[in-house]
């Protein structure tokens, strides 16, 4: 809904894909660089690389109490604002008048 409102307010809007692909395009580098130094950093740890990203820090250290804490909050509020527009969806297929704005 939000990309309809977007393309909407575009003055030239041929360029609307353009805009797409450049936008996923600097995400996905943005992705690959942080994962890459990620890598970097714990590439050469006791036992390799582990699967879940908490499992590399210390035990016992304050920041990794710290980073489990800030992790914990990033998913409280992440996983219901997804839900949130996900619910959005499903009415929107079932009651066509439905609308959040």
């Amino acid at each position: 809904m939000i990309s309809l409102t977007i393309y909407e307010e575009m003055k030239e809007k041929q360029k609307y894909n353009l805009i797409i692909f450049l936008s996923c395009l600097t995400v996905t580098s943005f992705y690959i660089f942080i994962g890459l130094f990620g890598f970097s950093t714990f590439h050469q740890a006791e036992g390799g690389v582990k699967g879940n990203i908490m499992l590399n820090l210390p035990n016992g250290s304050i920041m990794t109490t710290v980073v489990q804490v800030c992790m914990s909050l990033v998913l409280l509020f992440t996983f219901p604002l997804i839900h949130f527009l996900l619910s959005c969806m499903i009415f929107s297929l079932f009651f066509f008048s439905f609308s959040i704005f």
